[in-house]
């Protein structure tokens, strides 16, 4: 058994929760909507080229 592998698997074990709740993710919200715009609107939703989409435009 390698027992500086298993304290190693064990440490990650521990920690990785923290460490996720801990990580700040940046989105440029902006990007990501002109990029929605360009896919249209969701497939059902009609709505044509300039639709809106009303989780973003309230």
């Amino acid at each position: 058994m390698n027992l500086t592998a298993l304290r190693a698997e064990h440490h990650d074990r521990a920690t990785w929760l923290q460490q996720a709740l801990d990580r700040r993710v940046e989105s440029d919200w902006t990007a990501i909507r002109a990029g929605a715009a360009l896919l249209g609107p969701p497939p059902g939703r009609g709505g044509g080229q300039n639709a809106r989409c009303a989780h973003c435009h309230p």
